[in-house]
């Protein structure tokens, strides 16, 4: 992590003011097309459910705001980002939370992420304490039951809370034989607008289309 010095910062101004609100927080649900993804997952045999945690996260690495956080009011910025993710074993309700460190390589993260999730879901320890001070992550989950259309994540403490969290629901099969899936994205108001979850959703796009044309 490396502090920003308010005083040097564009937002903090912007920040000021929406620590002052009760929910200052921004979510936007989208719906996208994961044909290409999907495809090249069940192709490499990769957790479909890992690959999608693979792409939102380098894409939320590619936009300096979703790297930008604060404790104690005070701002910094990101190094690296640790995808947090939920993983739920068939035959149980209560699901787990997982950590994988990203990497480059969407297959070897692949392997590493669903490796580590089946053994803490083995475990039977359901833990969910991340350090207070933990802020290079990103939450992550996913809804495969319901095709939503909105979806608003819990946050921990309201207004101070600012780690982003990113979610999808069950995808569908459209009559043209495309796959359809809703993506929702919760961040901070005062660490980024509607213009950098725009950005991600473009670039998530982009990135997703390229997997179509690989696929």
């Amino acid at each position: 992590m490396i502090w920003i010095e308010p005083e040097n910062w564009e937002r903090t101004k912007l920040l000021e003011k929406y620590l002052e609100y009760d929910f200052p927080y921004i979510n936007l649900g989208a719906e996208v097309d994961v044909t290409g993804l999907y495809r090249i997952s069940k192709k490499h045999g990769l957790s479909f459910y890992c690959a999608m945690i693979h792409t939102v996260t380098k894409t939320a690495l590619e936009i300096r705001n979703f790297k930008y956080r604060f404790w104690n009011g005070k701002p910094l910025i990101c190094e690296s980002l640790t995808p947090v993710f939920t993983y739920l074993p068939k035959g149980e309700e209560q699901f787990y939370l997982v950590n994988c460190p990203f990497e480059e390589d969407m297959a070897h993260f692949c392997r590493q992420a669903l490796e580590k999730a089946i053994l803490i879901g083995k475990s039977g320890k359901h833990e969910y304490g991340i350090a207070p001070d933990d802020m290079e992550i990103l939450y992550i989950s996913c809804i495969p039951w319901v095709h939503y259309t909105h979806f608003i994540r819990t946050v921990k403490i309201g207004g101070i809370d600012n780690i982003p969290r990113i979610s999808w629901g069950k995808y569908i099969t459209t009559a043209d034989g495309r796959m359809t899936m809703p993506v929702s994205v919760q961040v901070h108001h005062g660490l980024m607008d509607g213009y950098h979850v725009g950005m991600f959703f473009q670039k998530l796009e982009e990135r997703l289309n390229g997997y179509s044309r690989l696929a």
